[in-house]
């Protein structure tokens, strides 16, 4: 089996996978649609947006006992943003095999790292065949009284990209713009953060 190089990739392939499913016979389309939901749990282990400088020496500084440059290494891998975006993914891929545990162990898990575009699962055709417990989903984690206000201000900013239920396609305008207002989205959570807010976007 080919080595993906980095969580795009994965992704990419993943995404032309579940397209490919829409045209294909039913059968075939189910071995697609396996296919796409591994590799975008392949790409939760791969290279991404984010990194970390981690130390691989023991060795010190002469001054300090600090860590000498040399003996640092950047380790890259998968953001927040990412990993939110391929725990969707995977629940749309496992709603689709008819495995309703797992999408819904799937969907939780994007819940729990921090998305919050409830609209988009709410919209979402995939989970037609379990919307009564991803209704339940949505209204565990969907914040309530004066959070509210602020997660309707966020809704839809940061949808992923090419899901297979066909919302938030990326490339072209939509994809710049989806791009942008994610940024924007990321840039108020963590000013939020940085202010000492009770609200917790973090993992």
């Amino acid at each position: 089996a080919r080595q993906h190089l980095s969580y795009a990739e994965a992704e990419d392939m993943a995404l032309d996978k579940c397209s490919l499913a829409k045209e294909v016979e039913a059968d075939e389309a189910q071995t697609l649609y396996a296919e796409a939901a591994d590799l975008f749990e392949r790409a939760l282990r791969l290279p991404g947006d984010d990194y970390d400088v981690r130390r691989v020496s023991s060795s010190n500084s002469p001054v300090g006992g600090a860590a000498v440059l040399r003996d640092l290494e950047r380790v890259t891998y998968p953001s927040v943003l990412q990993r939110q975006t391929a725990y969707y993914n995977i629940a749309c891929c496992r709603a689709k095999l008819g495995q309703s545990v797992e999408a819904l162990d799937a969907l939780e898990t994007a819940f729990s790292q921090g998305f919050d575009d409830f609209g988009l699962v709410s919209r979402e055709g995939d989970f037609d065949g379990l919307r009564g417990d991803v209704d339940r989903l949505v209204a565990k984690f969907k914040p309530r009284g004066p959070l509210a206000n602020v997660a309707g201000a966020l809704d839809g900013m940061a949808q992923p990209r090419g899901t297979p239920g066909g919302l938030g396609e990326g490339g072209g305008p939509l994809g710049a713009v989806t791009g942008f207002l994610g940024g924007l989205k990321k840039s108020v959570e963590k000013g939020v953060e940085n202010a000492g807010s009770f609200v917790d976007f973090k993992d």
